[in-house]
């Protein structure tokens, strides 16, 4: 019987050389891949585009690349823009999830700058449309997570109510001012009647209005006597009236005089029980809330602002 035998096909060196080229390639694929993702946890990717492109941009003196995608960690950079024939531009930025943008677009400085903008329009106009979305889309989400922003600014005659805020992520900042203490009454009415705004939880300054007092503690049991004994520490202030809200709160209206000279009540303050007296658990406001009280019960802070 015939037999037939079979050989193994020989690589040839250039397969070979393919071979060791595909794997080598494949390795260093890998190798990059993790490095970069290594070199890239912790860090927020952060679009970076400013007009003109060939503009040199810098955080904290470290040059990025403009028009790219850069991973930083996140936290306060000192940021500059510079390039020929165009105003320099410095600003103090934070990046973090909620701010992973660094864009803008540079003033022309010379003629030649003017120049460079009508030769390359669409730059100017790019980056100008990706700074107006992420704005809008910012303000969105800034209105969701603070929905009393979506009411102000309010300026009248009698009062104002106006917000700021230190960063572009940071909590609003709401400001209350008027003339007459009565008219700061009614301001903060309008305020606490905001349709989905949880008074409670805002941080509000009360502008030109110092309410800072000496109230500390009193050894009363009754709670009227313990508030009306503390009132008496400061003369801006009559006492006007005390309940106790729970077996741990009391709720102490006090009253000062208008333009007109006339007592009007508006001011409130929260005593709680200590040992056999009350103390005072935050300074007098209009309303009250967690960063003027901040161990208090939000619960009692809303039914304080309800009477």
């Amino acid at each position: 019987m015939a037999t037939t035998s079979h050989k193994k096909p020989k690589i040839t060196r250039g397969q070979f050389v393919a071979l060791i080229a595909i794997i080598a390639f494949i390795a260093i694929a890998i190798i990059y891949s993790i490095v970069t993702v290594i070199s890239r946890n912790g860090k927020i990717a952060t679009q970076v585009k400013f007009a003109p492109y060939n503009a040199t941009i810098t955080l904290n003196d470290a040059k990025i690349r403009n028009n790219s995608t850069a991973y930083l960690l996140p936290g306060k950079y000192h940021l500059k823009v510079s390039s020929n024939h165009f105003t320099d531009y410095e600003e103090d930025i934070t990046i973090s999830e909620d701010n992973n943008y660094i864009m803008g677009v540079l003033a022309a400085s010379d003629e030649q700058g003017e120049d460079y903008i009508n030769k390359h329009k669409i730059q100017f106009t790019t980056v100008e449309g990706f700074v107006g979305r992420v704005l809008n889309e910012q303000g969105e989400k800034f209105q969701k997570q603070y929905p009393v922003v979506a009411f102000l600014p309010i300026n009248n005659a009698m009062y104002s109510i106006t917000y700021t805020r230190e960063t572009p992520e940071s909590e609003p900042i709401i400001t209350l001012f008027a003339n007459d203490p009565e008219y700061l009454d009614i301001a903060a009415f309008r305020l606490q009647n905001f349709d989905g705004v949880e008074v409670e939880t805002l941080q509000i300054n009360f502008r030109d209005t110092d309410f800072s007092t000496d109230f500390s503690t009193s050894t009363e049991s009754d709670a009227r006597k313990a508030a009306m004994e503390l009132v008496e520490a400061d003369s801006r202030f009559s006492f006007s009236s005390a309940e106790e809200l729970d077996d741990d709160y009391a709720l102490v209206k006090l009253s000062s005089r208008n333009l007109y000279n006339q007592e009007i009540e508006h001011y409130r303050i929260l005593l709680k029980k200590s040992n056999d007296g009350w103390k005072v658990t935050g300074q007098p406001q209009p309303l009250l809330t967690t960063k003027n009280n901040p161990d208090t019960p939000l619960e009692i802070l809303k039914s304080a602002n309800q009477k």
